[in-house]
C-alpha cells in the first residue's frame, strides 16, 4: 500500500499534526489525509489555497508539526515569503511536496531555508500516486532527479514503437504497479494509454545509470519553434535566477504576425524592469532556440485549483487579445 510505504519513510505516528496546505479534490491532498489519519495523526486543512503567506499562522494556531503543499506555492515563499518558512522552521518535523517542475535551484534554497527539516519529494499523477519518492537533504547529488521508483511501482522509458530506452535516452514515461488507477470512465480511453499492464503517460523523460527519473516536462507542451523541438521546462530552468522575485513561465504559440510557425512567450506575474534584451543576455550562452520571441507581464498568472499555472489558460488569454 502506498500510504503505509510513506508512513514508513517518513516515520509518521500519532503525534503528527500536518497541514495540508493542498486541495483534497486532487490526488497529492487527498493521499497526504490518508496517509496522516491511517498513522492516527492530525490534519489541518486551511479553507483557502490562495495565500500561501498565511503558513506560519496556521501552523501556529493549530500547533502543526508537518507541511504537504504544492511545489508551486513553495517556490512562491522562497521567492517572495523566505520569512514564512523561517518562523515555521524549528518546528517542522518534514515537509512532503510534488517534484515536477519544482526547478533544482528552489530545491537547494528549501533546503538551506529547512536545515533541521526531512524534506520528501515524488513524482506522480492522478492516475498513479507517489510513482517516484526519495528524501531530497539525503540525496541532494540526486537534486535534479524526481528520485527512484517507489516500493509501488515500476518505471521504465519508452520511444514511439513502445520499445524500453537505456539509461539518459529520453522517451515518454510508462508506469506500472499497485499504485495505478482501476482506469477512467471512459474505458475505451484508458485502454487506449495502456500496453501490456502499463501506463504510457504524456509525460517526457530519461532514466539516469541509478533508476532515478529525470522529468523533462509534458509532451503537449513541447514546443515546434521552426523545426526544432523545444521544451519549456527547459527554458525556465534557465531563467529562474533572473524573476527570483516574480512567478513566471514560457510556452509556446502561434506567431500572431505569421511569420513564423510558433513563437516563444516568457509571461512575467507582476511589474518588472527585465526587458527582452536582459532576457537574451541572460541566455547569451544557451542555444538561440531556447530564447523566447516575446516578454508578457500579467497581473496574476491563471492558476489550476492545486496552484500550478496554466500554460493552457494562458494561451487562451493571449490569443484572444491577439484576435482583438
Amino acid at each position: 500500500d502506498i500510504c503505509a510505504f510513506m508512513n514508513s519513510k517518513m516515520e509518521v505516528d500519532e503525534g503528527i499534526a500536518e497541514l495540508v496546505f493542498a486541495s483534497i479534490d486532487h490526488a497529492f491532498g487527498f493521499g497526504r489525509c490518508h496517509s496522516v489519519l491511517m498513522a492516527g495523526g492530525r490534519i489541518v486543512l486551511p479553507t483557502q489555497l490562495s495565500n500561501p503567506l498565511s503558513i506560519s499562522s496556521l501552523f501556529s494556531k493549530y500547533d502543526c508539526n508537518a507541511l504537504s503543499t504544492a511545489p508551486s506555492l513553495l517556490a512562491a515563499l522562497l521567492q517572495v515569503g523566505k520569512s514564512e518558512l523561517a518562523a515555521v522552521a524549528d518546528n517542522l518535523k518534514w515537509l512532503q511536496t510534488g517534484a515536477m517542475r519544482f526547478d533544482h535551484f528552489f530545491r537547494i534554497e528549501l533546503c538551506n531555508s529547512l536545515p533541521k527539516t526531512r524534506i520528501f519529494l515524488h513524482y506522480g499523477l492522478s492516475e498513479a500516486m507517489r510513482v517516484t519518492f526519495f528524501e531530497l537533504n539525503r540525496n541532494l547529488d540526486k537534486v535534479k532527479t524526481e528520485g527512484p521508483a517507489s516500493e509501488c511501482s515500476e518505471l521504465k522509458i519508452i520511444d514511439d514503437q513502445g520499445c524500453a530506452l537505456p539509461p539518459f535516452e529520453s522517451g515518454r514515461i510508462a508506469i506500472r504497479g499497485s499504485n495505478l488507477c482501476l482506469g477512467y470512465l471512459d474505458d475505451e480511453l484508458w485502454n487506449s494509454q495502456l500496453q501490456d499492464g502499463w501506463f504510457i503517460t504524456s509525460d517526457v523523460g530519461y532514466l539516469d545509470e541509478q533508476g532515478y527519473l529525470v522529468f523533462s516536462g509534458r509532451s503537449d507542451d513541447v514546443i515546434n519553434y521552426n523545426g526544432v523541438l523545444v521544451h519549456p521546462d527547459e527554458i525556465e530552468s534557465k531563467l529562474v535566477t533572473l524573476f527570483k522575485s516574480n512567478a513566471f513561465t514560457v510556452l509556446g504559440m502561434e506567431d500572431p504576425s505569421k511569420v513564423k510557425d510558433s513563437i516563444i512567450v516568457l509571461c512575467v506575474e507582476g511589474e518588472i524592469k527585465v526587458t527582452l534584451k536582459d532576457v537574451a543576455k541572460h541566455l547569451k550562452d544557451t542555444d538561440s532556440n531556447f530564447r523566447p520571441n516575446k516578454l508578457v507581464t500579467l497581473n496574476e498568472l491563471p492558476r489550476t485549483r492545486s496552484g500550478k499555472v496554466s500554460r493552457a489558460l494562458i494561451k487562451k488569454h493571449l490569443s484572444e487579445q491577439y484576435e482583438k
